[in-house]
């Protein structure tokens, strides 16, 4: 395999890569910190950020114009993540960290050819390169000069955070598309020096709007099947995605092909099938699965079920040039019934041309982060979250001095919050139950405390194997830490995370202190506005994209009508709250 970048360069670029791994910029820095590079080529503005897990970096990206652009500008306007646009439309430069133990064997290639040690006990850098319909691979020189420039500015761009007003720029809960700092290079200036990038806030870049598919005109397709008859039968043809990356003879690199079929359910004759690269269009892959189909059989067909808008219109002068009547329908019966059999038979007999993935992109699983020598084995003999702690262990509250607070979802527009009383000497756990009970909540995820100090974080949790590797910050049991110890050292405001996937955030604030005439150990609540959103629904972005669809689009996700009509509503009752016995919650764990 021979490699595009100069040596100098992957050096330069193994070398950065180790310092920003070194610097942990993912202590200060979140996935939603945005920094721009003006390209001194082309002046088209990228966007970098930086990935990390356990407050360690594993990647950082840089998303180039327009698709890379494109894709955050319709997740920031939708709040909603489009799995097929990630990985098969992105234009994105990438440089990610590698268990050595699990570095491909193409990495080590590539150390070896530049003289690179690979020893390192710890992660490794691999750089990717994504485009459109391609399979990740490989920099070319190009490519990696921009990602370099990345690397180069992620310290600088990091002190940039911390000297502006607000502390960072960050896709926030009011702007969705924000101003960021973006970095240009001085005339005649050296890219490699920070120094000679000079900074200034712009607007996030926006994509220009994805022009419609132009169907060209074809004169040679629909005057080669002159001399053909028709046939009182109806094909089905249609398109699917293979998502298997395919690399044959010639290619410069695997690409994710379009597989296209056309079958006459009246003949024993198998479909025809081809693979296409995405870059030829669906028009043209359709028409020329249709060709082949017709030299194939022999005769034309006097029905063609197509099963989307754009094959139909692809084949809309069919019908006028040879009587071919155009059917579009959702559901193409003989094709959806045979397309298992043909994907496992298309699978074993294209193995060997197959391409085992480099890299599947930041988040997989082979390619997380492994700083410590036995964490593959000890995730190995990963145990479900468990407390340290029993019921016969639990202490009521006893005091009659009662906390007010206030619970807000971080993010809700219209606001979406609980006001709750508990005695000062409630425990976080129990704090816990009352916020799940208050909200609407089911109990059904991890959840963690984190309260900010001046100099660090403090989590409050359950103690269990994943919230131990969620953070390196200090860590307190839940169960034994009152409110009291909390709010004694001047901490009135902190933030509580439930299901750290969806990662509903909310901010807890201990309004005042009043007086009970009583010992009540059970939280009561007050007030409150906004209905509780749905669980697993993806977070408080999705959640706001799901009450917007109608009904064919809710069954799509899942969902039903009477269950969406319930949360459609901004009104909070009152007299629904009940508060559990935290002893029946501690149940729940076991």
């Amino acid at each position: 395999m021979s490699h595009q970048i100069q040596a100098d360069t992957a050096q330069e670029l193994f070398q950065l890569a180790h310092q920003m791994r070194q610097r942990s910029p993912w202590k200060k820095l979140q996935e939603r910190h945005f920094f721009g590079i003006c390209d001194p080529d082309s002046g088209q503005i990228q966007t970098v950020t930086v990935l990390g897990f356990n407050r360690r970096v594993y990647a950082l990206q840089l998303f180039l114009p327009e698709e890379g652009i494109r894709f955050w500008n319709d997740l920031l306007n939708t709040g909603e993540l489009n799995a097929t646009q990630l990985r098969h439309q992105q234009r994105m430069l990438e440089c990610e960290f590698c268990d050595p133990e699990h570095l491909p064997e193409e990495d080590i290639e590539f150390y070896e050819s530049y003289g690179i040690p690979n020893k390192n006990p710890h992660s490794l850098p691999v750089f990717r390169s994504t485009l459109p319909h391609f399979h990740p691979w490989f920099l070319q020189q190009d490519e990696a000069l921009l990602l370099r420039n990345a690397l180069v500015l992620i310290d600088k761009f990091h002190r940039e955070m911390l000297r502006s007003l607000d502390g960072y720029y960050h896709l926030d809960d009011l702007t969705m598309l924000p101003e960021i700092p973006v970095f240009h290079l001085n005339p005649d200036g050296d890219p490699s020096d920070p120094a000679q990038w000079q900074v200034k806030k712009q607007s996030f870049p926006l994509a220009p709007k994805k022009p419609p598919v132009e169907i060209p005109k074809d004169e040679l397709f629909f005057n080669r099947f002159l001399s053909m008859q028709r046939k009182d039968t109806q094909w089905e043809i249609a398109s699917y995605f293979f998502d298997e990356p395919l690399m044959e003879e010639g290619d410069d690199r695997p690409y994710l092909p379009y597989l296209s079929l056309c079958l006459d359910p009246k003949t024993n004759i198998p479909p025809i099938q081809k693979f296409h690269q995405a870059e030829k269009g669906l028009p043209t892959i359709m028409r020329e699965t249709f060709a082949a189909a017709a030299e194939n059989y022999g005769y034309l067909p006097n029905q063609l079920l197509v099963s989307s808008p754009l094959a139909a219109d692809t084949f809309a002068e069919l019908e006028e040039a040879y009587g071919i009547t155009v059917i579009q329908a959702a559901i193409q019966p003989n094709l959806n019934q045979i397309m298992p059999a043909i994907m496992e038979t298309l699978l074993g007999v294209l193995s060997p041309q197959l391409i085992d993935p480099l890299m599947g992109g930041a988040g997989d699983q082979d390619f997380l982060p492994f700083d410590e020598k036995d964490e593959e084995e000890e995730n190995s003999n990963y145990q479900p979250a468990v407390p340290k702690f029993s019921p016969s262990d639990y202490i009521p509250p006893q005091s009659k001095q009662r906390y007010v607070i206030r619970v807000d979802l971080k993010a809700a527009k219209p606001p979406i919050w609980r006001r709750i009383t508990l005695p000062v000497d409630a425990s976080f756990f129990d704090l816990h139950c009352a916020i799940q009970n208050a909200m609407g909540w089911g109990s059904m995820h991890l959840h963690c405390f984190d309260v900010k100090t001046q100099y660090a974080n403090t989590n409050i949790q359950i103690p269990n194997h994943f919230n131990d590797a969620w953070s390196d910050a200090p860590s307190e049991n839940e169960y034994h830490i009152k409110i009291l110890d909390v709010v004694e050292q001047g901490h009135l405001q902190f933030s509580y995370t439930y299901d750290f996937g969806d990662c509903w955030e909310h901010k807890i604030k201990i309004e005042k202190t009043i007086e009970s005439d009583s010992i009540h150990p059970l939280p009561t609540i007050l007030t409150g506005k906004g209905a509780c959103p749905p669980e697993n629904c993806g977070g408080i972005w999705s959640y706001y994209h799901l009450l917007q669809l109608d009904d064919d689009e809710l069954k799509q996700h899942g969902r039903n009508r009477s269950e969406i009509e319930s949360i459609r509503t901004e009104k909070f009752d009152l007299k629904k709250v009940s508060f559990s016995n935290p002893i029946d919650c501690i149940h729940s764990y076991d």
